[in-house]
């Protein structure tokens, strides 16, 4: 981990950043500039914790894991937030059919108190926070009948929290498929986020600097000792990203799947 300066520098070579034009240098060159100031604070903060990661307590990682994955997966696929945050909230619904959620509500803080007004996309990891407590707890009849889990159900009831409607959803069995593709891809990537992000690094779903900055983001995550630390982790790099010249496309995926995460891991506290 105290490599990951070094680490991320060299990647920007291999990108092709030494070789750019004079066109794009001033660009590139700041680009440069985030990640390394990410790795930077990745490094301290990793620096900071002890050998203990998230995957390796005693909790079920598919509970918060499968959401962030899927939800980051439907994006990549349609590219709409609504979709991508109905998908991601019926999966872990899915994940959490037989499981025994946090006592209070919310296993960590309340809601509003993880909220980052700085990201754009904050709501849309609120919105997985609030319709997975109110459909686990308030509303478990519903997205549970008999209690078994409805896929649709829970989007009927997301979109209906929500006040939307989401077109082109996907069918049932669909669900079922894309359900299994994403908690095989976790358990073959040891249930730890920052490796299922270098996977999609290699398969071309994420740019260079998308994919080191959710590699990053993630070994922190899953290096955290506790859960206000990562959380206030994760508003920190949102904000630089925020602030960032990045392109808007890339802006869009940082945005919504730190805001997923950060609402999500509040959910469930795995720490």
């Amino acid at each position: 981990m105290k490599n990951i300066k070094n680490t991320v520098l060299a990647l920007l070579l291999i990108a092709g950043i030494g070789s750019c034009s004079k066109e794009d240098a001033t660009f590139l060159e700041t680009e440069s500039n985030i990640l390394t100031k990410i790795a930077d604070i990745t490094s301290d903060f990793i620096d900071g914790q002890d050998e203990t990661i998230v995957s390796a307590k005693a909790f079920d990682p598919t509970y918060y894991m499968v959401d962030i994955t899927a939800g980051k997966e439907d994006y990549d696929q349609h590219h709409d937030y609504d979709h991508a945050v109905d998908t991601g909230i019926a999966a872990s619904e899915k994940a959490a059919e037989k499981a025994i959620a946090p006592a209070n509500g919310y296993g960590g803080n309340p809601v509003v108190a993880v909220v980052n007004p700085n990201n754009p996309l904050d709501y849309t990891g609120r919105f997985h926070a609030e319709i997975l407590a109110s459909a686990i707890y308030q509303n478990h009849q519903i997205v549970y009948p008999n209690g078994e889990f409805s896929y649709t159900n829970s989007i009927n009831f997301s979109n209906n929290y929500m006040n939307i409607t989401v077109q082109n959803m996907l069918s049932e069995n669909e669900f079922n498929a894309f359900y299994e593709h994403v908690v095989n891809k976790i358990r073959a990537n040891d249930n730890l986020l920052s490796k299922v992000m270098q996977q999609d690094l290699r398969e071309g779903k994420l740019t260079q600097s998308e994919g080191q900055i959710l590699i990053m983001y993630f070994q922190a995550q899953e290096s955290s000792n506790t859960l206000n630390g990562y959380i206030q982790y994760s508003i920190q790099i949102e904000n630089m990203v925020v602030n960032s010249n990045l392109p808007s496309s890339s802006k869009d995926l940082l945005l919504f799947v730190m805001a997923t995460a950060r609402h999500d891991i509040n959910f469930w506290n795995p720490y």
